[in-house]
């Protein structure tokens, strides 16, 4: 079995049992204690599992970091739907927006189907069918290879397209904020296809819940003089500089 398929194999057997010893897991999958450990270490590097005194359990918070989007949604959804509301009022007649595939973006599909003259880029399965029957809206739809996790599209083609777009404004989903450079990734593919679209863009707005700020992500994606704002409802520990305070909006 493939690393990755073990990962995965690990954390769907942990969300059956909810909580094994290490030793149990290396009986389990017939694998040394030493590779065991290094398999947990990744995982909870990633924030999926927990680790205490021997024994490895599944992520209190695991469907706030990860998962398939579908279970996303619906986690802090109301939560979620407040800041999609409150990003939405960056949104003039007439702009050209990139809406990426986060859980978070896709709420503010309500906020914004009145708005007259829009046109909508996304790569985002989801939001495309969402919006598949507002025929005012003039949709962009970037296909690629499909990630089913994410429902979105991903890889060369829809990068090579962005490359050659602009965006009056975009809507963004992140990891984690760093004060020193930015929202961070845990996926190459979706810190490349963002940062793309941070370049293209006049006006780039982050919309973050604060369960994320305990991530573990070290992929620079945008950086702070391309973030125009980041919606959220807590304020960040983490975040120390001025400049980079007064671009954070809370509810």
């Amino acid at each position: 079995m493939l690393r990755k398929d073990r990962l995965n194999t690990i954390v769907k057997y942990l969300e059956i049992h909810k909580k094994t010893s290490i030793n149990s897991l290396a009986d389990e999958f017939k694998i040394s204690p030493i590779t065991i450990r290094l398999d947990i270490k990744e995982l909870a590097k990633k924030g999926l599992v927990e680790r205490s005194h021997g024994y490895v359990s599944i992520s209190k918070n695991k469907f706030f970091l990860g998962g398939d989007i579908r279970d996303r949604i619906s986690v802090e959804n109301d939560l979620k739907i407040k800041l999609s509301k409150k990003a939405s009022e960056y949104i003039n007649p007439g702009d050209r927006i990139f809406l990426d595939d986060s859980s978070t973006v896709f709420n503010i599909i309500n906020f914004i189907i009145d708005i007259p003259g829009l046109t909508i880029v996304t790569h985002s399965l989801s939001i495309m069918y969402a919006i598949r029957n507002y025929p005012h809206i003039h949709m962009i739809g970037l296909g690629g290879t499909f990630c089913n996790t994410d429902q979105a599209f991903i890889g060369e083609m829809v990068i090579n397209c962005i490359k050659n777009m602009r965006f009056n404004i975009s809507f963004m989903g992140c990891w984690n904020i760093d004060d020193a450079y930015g929202t961070t990734e845990t996926s190459n593919n979706a810190s490349h296809i963002k940062s793309i679209v941070a370049n293209n863009s006049d006006k780039n707005i982050i919309l973050v819940t604060s369960s994320k700020f305990k991530n573990n992500s070290e992929i620079k994606t945008v950086s702070w003089n391309k973030i125009t704002k980041i919606v959220t409802n807590e304020m960040p520990d983490n975040i120390s500089n001025s400049d980079n305070k007064n671009k954070i909006v809370l509810l």
